[in-house]
């Protein structure tokens, strides 16, 4: 991909992202992108195939904000397995902290437009999300506190994890675009995350 393409792809997705943000999903449509960029919507087909398209590309960087905190930092050392995936979780729940605007995003994707999510391997990418690579360095970590004894052992250690994975990104999606609803319902707001979180390293710990 040529350097001006990937420059007129960039702007197309900042320009969706803002105007999904402002407007939502559902009342952003591609005529309105090409319009608020000043290009016909011809050109910008031909750039995405439509809007399912710009949507799974926003919601791959929104989730990669959250993955790429999983990644242990080059050099530090962790005295057991344990401790670098309580440190991951950590990093994870301040990135959603953090990133409220993607998780919103997430949470109306998923809810809108599970669809466009890829069921088949696309062997120029591995970034959808199915796809287990987006958990590597948590699966790394919980297999070396299996190994060293600070982490207890499961049958199932991929589904154990995606499933950690998955339920935290759950429960940051149903409360953090919604905290001042949850406070005021409930009392509480992001503390139910941060709850969430330290339930489950209390439960995997060994």
């Amino acid at each position: 991909m040529s350097t001006r393409i990937a420059a007129t792809d960039r702007k197309i997705l900042k320009t969706a992202r803002s105007m999904i943000l402002e407007k939502g999903i559902l009342e952003t449509d591609m005529k309105d992108i090409a319009a608020a960029i000043g290009m016909s919507r011809s050109t910008i087909y031909r750039h995405f195939a439509g809007k399912g398209e710009i949507l799974l590309r926003l919601a791959d960087e929104a989730l990669d904000l959250i993955c790429k905190a999983q990644t242990l930092p080059k050099g530090r050392k962790f005295d057991t397995g344990y401790d670098a995936f309580a440190w991951q979780m950590g990093r994870m729940t301040k990135a959603a902290l953090d990133h409220i605007e993607e998780i919103t995003f997430l949470r109306d994707f998923d809810c809108l437009y599970g669809k466009y999510y890829s069921t088949e391997k696309d062997p120029e990418r591995d970034d959808h999300l199915p796809a287990l690579s987006r958990i590597s360095p948590l699966m790394e970590s919980y297999r070396k506190g299996v190994e060293d004894k600070s982490i207890r052992p499961s049958k199932d250690p991929e589904l154990l994890v995606l499933t950690i994975f998955q339920s935290f990104l759950a429960v940051a999606e149903r409360v953090l675009p919604e905290e001042a609803a949850c406070r005021s319902a409930y009392g509480y707001g992001r503390e139910i995350l941060l709850s969430h979180v330290r339930t489950v390293l209390c439960a995997i710990k060994l």
